[in-house]
């Protein structure tokens, strides 16, 4: 009851994950967690918000695909799309994760590495994670840790890997000075990504900045 849960971020990569094949067929495409309750093989789909400048070279990926079936487009918003997939026995982390009483917080894949924000009831169930992962050839990094009750150390503020670099590469660039020095066209060049992708994590990311900094919400 008194552990202290604590925050990881991490980086996995094995081509027996969902969407590896697809993300490194069409790597500037951008493979967001919208539903993942996939905490065993029983439920039948799962949804992912992709931003892509190709959809054309990524529907087609997709249906080559092993570790999905199925994919169908449920909403268009132009640049991004949200798609409903059938799962394939493959790599998850989630099953796994939920047994040793870990939590999903947020996840994107770009070009077969998923990067994720996990919560852990403690530093064993971190480890025990990692050694599963170990155990199958699973590439786990854990790029930074952090304590989930101390608010200055949450999630580096809260901002997910995604956000934090178009943050950096925005303001380095001039983004925020006035008159603006580079555009989001700019930015989505340096970052690999469209505008509008960039666009949205800037919005999300000074959001989040806004409600842990000036607000106090940890």
């Amino acid at each position: 009851m008194n552990a202290t849960s604590i925050i990881a971020a991490v980086s996995v990569r094995t081509p027996e994950q969902i969407f590896y094949r697809a993300s490194t067929a069409v790597p500037d495409a951008v493979v967001e967690i919208r539903y993942h309750a996939a905490t065993d093989r029983d439920i039948p789909y799962l949804f992912y918000g992709i931003t892509c400048g190709d959809f054309e070279a990524l529907d087609a990926a997709l249906t080559e695909d092993p570790s999905i079936r199925e994919p169908v487009v449920v909403a268009d918003h132009g640049e991004q799309r949200v798609y409903r997939v059938e799962p394939t026995p493959s790599f998850m982390l989630v099953p796994e994760l939920s047994r040793r009483g870990g939590a999903l917080l947020e996840g994107y894949c770009r070009d077969g590495t998923w990067h994720s924000r996990l919560q852990f009831p403690d530093r064993e169930a971190l480890v025990g994670l990692r050694a599963h992962c170990d155990e199958r050839g699973v590439d786990f990094e854990v790029r930074q840790l952090f304590r989930a009750d101390d608010p200055g150390e949450w999630g580096d503020l809260g901002l997910t890997d995604a956000q934090r670099e178009a943050l950096t590469v925005a303001f380095e660039a001039g983004y925020f000075e006035d008159p603006r020095e580079a555009s989001l066209e700019d930015l989505g060049g340096a970052l690999g990504v469209s505008s509008t992708a960039v666009g949205r994590r800037l919005r999300r990311g000074l959001s989040r900045l806004v409600d842990t900094v000036v607000v106090g919400n940890p």
